[in-house]
């Protein structure tokens, strides 16, 4: 049986890389005594995925993983071992199980919703309305292999700018859009602070979007 938690990841461990945090996960688990399922073959590992990596620097307190179980265990005892046995800056939220069969959450995973708070911008709102009102905005986009020029436009769902702070919604997932990518429209090297707040799937009969738990 498989098991949905939403979990949070703040403060310091914010510079915690995907790797390293997969790694305190399957630590976590061990400490707690949670009856998780093992990979088949040499390298055994806890059956642990993480639903969409986070960048490095930003918070969130909407992050998603699957815990693979071996044996039934309630989501409070879930939950408030995890806990325990994890830091105070990265703590299960939220949990349910998996009814029937689910695909993968990585593939679920259709928008994010980012709130950008700035140390020092002017003119927030009017750069704001200027790029919901383009309808093509070509930038470079680096990729493994190669930088190309990108029109970002499609994947900016909705913005919303309130004195210094941002509330973004990107598509996510399949097709991607950094807020990093985002916060260079409006200047370079700018001092802020990125949360995110909402990973979201889209409904089967694509009329809206949903929290990923909710999915």
């Amino acid at each position: 049986m498989k098991m949905i938690a939403k979990f949070s990841k703040t403060g310091d461990l914010k510079f915690c890389s995907h790797l390293d945090l997969q790694k305190l996960f399957m630590r976590a688990v061990a400490r707690a005594g949670i009856p998780v399922e093992f990979s088949k073959g040499f390298n055994r590992h806890p059956n642990i995925s993480i639903a969409m990596a986070l960048g490095v620097g930003q918070e969130s307190i909407s992050e998603y993983m699957e815990v693979e179980l071996s044996e039934e265990i309630s989501k409070d005892v879930f939950q408030r071992s995890m806990n325990g046995a994890l830091p105070v800056a990265v703590q299960i939220m939220d949990c349910r199980f998996i009814e029937g069969k689910m695909p993968p959450l990585m593939s679920l995973v259709y928008a994010a919703k980012y709130e950008i708070t700035f140390k020092d911008i002017a003119g927030l709102k009017e750069k704001t309305c200027a790029i919901l009102n383009e309808s093509v905005i070509m930038i470079e986009k680096k990729t493994k292999t190669k930088t190309a020029l990108t029109d970002i436009r499609p994947l900016i769902l909705d913005l919303e700018a309130a004195e210094n702070k941002l509330i973004c919604l990107v598509r996510c997932g399949q097709v991607n859009l950094k807020p990093r990518d985002l916060i260079s429209l409006y200047g370079n090297d700018l001092n802020c602070n990125i949360m995110r707040t909402s990973l979201m799937s889209l409904k089967e009969d694509g009329t809206r979007l949903v929290e990923l738990m909710d999915t």
